[in-house]
């Protein structure tokens, strides 16, 4: 969504690595309603470098972000700009 509506890829890497703030609130949740369950070593976890590994992935094997959108999950550019007038002051 980020990528869509043109926010840059190192901002967007670091939103997400803002993730990782929360990750004692989200073991701390998780333990509490499954206690007698095994938490995987990395639940919660947001690394940039994740992202940006991902980011740098998606857009080798499809061009970009709006490319894997259009080609892969049939989002057509009328969908794009809709999204871009609701969450942009100034929408391009």
């Amino acid at each position: 969504m980020l990528s869509l509506v043109g926010v840059a890829e190192d901002d967007i890497v670091a939103d997400y690595a803002l993730t990782g703030l929360a990750t004692e609130r989200f073991i701390a949740d998780w333990k509490a309603r499954h206690p007698e369950a095994t938490l995987w070593p990395g639940f919660g976890m947001a690394p940039a470098e994740a992202m940006r590994h991902f980011l740098t992935d998606l857009a080798a094997r499809h061009g970009s972000v709006e490319r894997y959108c259009a080609d892969v999950l049939d989002v057509d550019q009328a969908t794009i700009g809709r999204l871009r007038a609701a969450l942009l002051d100034d929408p391009r």
